[in-house]
């Protein structure tokens, strides 16, 4: 690492901290706005435009300090032979449909966890066109397109080198952090993850976007539901909706681990985006495996394994403690 090189993960935890810290004073002023005796829509308007401040300020210190254009976040590995139409649609309903699954499989076991401690889950309402309208804004275009843009297009970037097992796993730990609050931390532990697998795999952010507001878009819509039906025709909708997007996740999961060509296909294509772009070195360490089919070992390209600065520098340890803190603090007081 030469001295004109920005050391990436220092330069992540000071944007992330920023983040932090215009999220606890956003959460202020909505705390604090009801003592204006606002509507609905109009606190969602009004958070809808602090989320954009709160995510977009970090986005560009980070890129200010890396001397990057945010329109360069858009790869989210290195470039590789882009897919066919016909890979990128099913990756997608692959994607979305495991995305959901795991949001549905965590939440479900998180509430079951936080019901025992005594901590229930309510579900919001919605019975107004503009405030369907706010929400949607807020939840579904905003949150997608800026989370995605921080978790998977900054984080990824600054764990240049690292190991796709890594950048997977950092991702979606620093993006089920960010939501401060323990009842969402495993299916956004899940959804993190799923997505940010789906988003090296690819190796586009626009694709883990697409994914991310497709989850998103889903959620709204059933909250639309569960506000203007009764209860039997949601649960309904509800277990159809799972059954269906947990089908289409176990046969995908089944094709990975028992077809040998869609196998060998993913792990060629995240060696790839990690330094890896000689098709026959690939080649030469699939053959190598035995009759098992063991995993590939995920190799670094630019020795950052060894380098002196690991990438949990001090700024990322505070974030990560700051975060815990002001969740045991909103979960308790």
């Amino acid at each position: 690492m030469t001295d004109r090189q920005p050391y990436l993960p220092k330069i992540l935890g000071q944007a992330l901290l920023t983040q932090l810290l215009l999220f606890m004073t956003s959460s202020l002023i909505i705390s604090y706005s009801a003592y204006f005796e606002l509507n609905q829509t109009v606190l969602t308007v009004i958070s809808s435009v602090l989320a954009v401040l709160t995510f977009g300020l970090p986005i560009l210190f980070y890129c200010k300090c890396t001397r990057i254009k945010v329109f360069s976040l858009r790869h989210t590995a290195d470039p590789r032979r882009p897919l066919s139409s016909q890979k990128l649609i099913l990756l997608f309903f692959a994607a979305v449909s495991l995305t959901v699954t795991a949001v549905n499989l965590f939440g479900m076991l998180s509430e079951a966890l936080f019901s025992m401690l005594g901590f229930t889950a309510t579900e919001s309402e919605m019975k107004s066109i503009p405030l369907f309208a706010a929400v949607f804004f807020r939840n579904v275009i905003i949150a997608a397109f800026f989370e995605e843009l921080l978790f998977r297009g900054v984080v990824l970037h600054s764990a240049s080198g690292k190991t796709a097992v890594f950048k997977i796993f950092i991702s979606g730990l620093l993006f089920s952090l960010m939501h401060c609050d323990f009842t969402q931390f495993l299916y956004a532990f899940a959804a993190g993850i799923t997505i940010a697998f789906f988003a090296l795999l690819t190796g586009s952010l626009v694709f883990a976007v697409a994914v991310h507001f497709s989850q998103n878009l889903i959620t709204f819509i059933f909250t639309v539901i569960f506000s203007n039906s009764n209860s039997k025709f949601y649960n309904s909708a509800v277990t159809y909706s799972f059954l269906f997007f947990a089908t289409v996740s176990v046969i995908f999961i089944f094709l990975i681990c028992f077809f040998r060509p869609l196998k060998i296909y993913i792990r060629s294509q995240l060696c790839q985006g990690n330094g890896i772009s000689a098709a026959s070195e690939v080649s030469d360490e699939i053959q190598k495996a035995d009759g098992k089919n063991e995993a590939l070992r995920f190799r670094i390209h630019n020795g950052d394994k060894n380098s002196k600065n690991p990438f949990f520098c001090p700024e990322i340890r505070v974030y990560i403690i700051a975060c815990v803190t002001y969740a045991v603090v909103t979960l308790f007081f």
